[in-house]
Protein backbone atom coordinates (compact mmCIF):
# COMPACT_ATOMS: atom_id res chain seq x y z
CA UNK A 1 0.00 0.00 0.00
CA UNK A 2 1.16 3.49 -0.88
CA UNK A 3 1.40 6.56 1.68
CA UNK A 4 1.08 10.32 1.03
CA UNK A 5 2.49 12.76 3.00
CA UNK A 6 0.05 15.89 2.91
CA UNK A 7 1.58 18.92 4.20
CA UNK A 8 0.10 22.25 5.34
CA UNK A 9 0.55 25.24 3.33
CA UNK A 10 -0.10 27.31 5.45
CA UNK A 11 2.77 26.64 8.32
CA UNK A 12 2.97 27.87 12.01
CA UNK A 13 0.81 30.86 12.54
CA UNK A 14 2.57 33.25 15.03
CA UNK A 15 -0.15 35.31 17.39
CA UNK A 16 1.43 38.21 19.10
CA UNK A 17 2.17 42.23 18.91
CA UNK A 18 5.17 43.60 16.70
CA UNK A 19 5.55 46.99 17.05
CA UNK A 20 5.89 49.16 14.43
CA UNK A 21 9.35 51.08 12.94
CA UNK A 22 10.42 54.30 14.82
CA UNK A 23 9.45 57.17 13.19
CA UNK A 24 11.98 59.49 12.29
CA UNK A 25 11.22 63.01 12.74
CA UNK A 26 11.81 65.21 9.57
CA UNK A 27 12.39 68.85 8.68
CA UNK A 28 12.01 71.09 5.73
CA UNK A 29 15.17 70.21 3.53
CA UNK A 30 15.90 67.12 4.58
CA UNK A 31 17.05 64.40 1.84
CA UNK A 32 14.95 61.50 1.37
CA UNK A 33 15.99 58.39 -0.92
CA UNK A 34 14.07 56.24 -2.77
CA UNK A 35 14.89 52.19 -3.21
CA UNK A 36 12.28 50.57 -5.73
CA UNK A 37 12.11 47.24 -5.57
CA UNK A 38 11.86 46.33 -8.99
CA UNK A 39 8.49 45.76 -9.13
CA UNK A 40 6.09 46.58 -12.06
CA UNK A 41 5.06 50.19 -10.94
CA UNK A 42 7.27 50.50 -7.70
CA UNK A 43 9.24 53.40 -9.54
CA UNK A 44 5.79 55.43 -10.55
CA UNK A 45 4.71 54.91 -7.16
CA UNK A 46 7.56 55.91 -5.10
CA UNK A 47 8.70 59.15 -7.33
CA UNK A 48 5.03 60.26 -7.17
CA UNK A 49 5.06 59.71 -3.12
CA UNK A 50 8.43 61.77 -3.09
CA UNK A 51 6.92 64.51 -5.12
CA UNK A 52 3.89 64.54 -3.03
CA UNK A 53 6.39 64.86 0.48
CA UNK A 54 8.69 67.29 -1.35
CA UNK A 55 5.89 69.84 -2.32
CA UNK A 56 4.16 69.40 0.89
CA UNK A 57 6.76 68.87 3.85
CA UNK A 58 9.86 70.62 1.93
CA UNK A 59 12.06 67.41 2.06
CA UNK A 60 14.65 67.08 -1.27
CA UNK A 61 15.14 63.77 -3.01
CA UNK A 62 18.52 62.78 -2.68
CA UNK A 63 18.92 59.75 -4.93
CA UNK A 64 16.71 56.89 -6.22
CA UNK A 65 17.89 53.43 -6.99
CA UNK A 66 15.79 51.27 -9.41
CA UNK A 67 16.31 47.05 -8.69
CA UNK A 68 14.74 46.30 -11.77
CA UNK A 69 17.34 48.62 -14.01
CA UNK A 70 20.29 48.19 -11.97
CA UNK A 71 20.38 45.09 -10.23
CA UNK A 72 18.82 42.15 -12.51
CA UNK A 73 14.71 42.64 -10.76
CA UNK A 74 13.20 42.42 -7.59
CA UNK A 75 14.28 38.93 -6.60
CA UNK A 76 18.02 40.31 -5.92
CA UNK A 77 19.18 41.80 -3.19
CA UNK A 78 20.08 45.22 -2.77
CA UNK A 79 24.06 46.27 -3.66
CA UNK A 80 25.53 46.85 -0.80
CA UNK A 81 26.89 49.79 -1.87
CA UNK A 82 23.30 51.53 -2.40
CA UNK A 83 22.51 50.39 1.17
CA UNK A 84 25.47 52.32 2.65
CA UNK A 85 24.91 55.68 0.33
CA UNK A 86 21.17 55.86 1.13
CA UNK A 87 22.04 55.50 4.83
CA UNK A 88 24.89 58.16 4.93
CA UNK A 89 22.93 60.83 2.34
CA UNK A 90 19.17 60.49 3.51
CA UNK A 91 17.05 61.17 6.78
CA UNK A 92 14.61 58.60 5.29
CA UNK A 93 14.19 56.35 2.40
CA UNK A 94 10.80 55.11 0.70
CA UNK A 95 10.43 51.38 -0.23
CA UNK A 96 7.53 50.12 -1.35
CA UNK A 97 5.99 47.24 -4.05
CA UNK A 98 4.05 48.38 -6.55
CA UNK A 99 2.15 45.34 -8.35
Amino acid sequence: MNSMIVLDPLGERLTGFIAPARRVALAAGDPIGILCNGKPNSASLLAGLAELLCERYGLTKAMMFDKQLEADGAGRPSPTAWINELAGRCKAVLVASGD
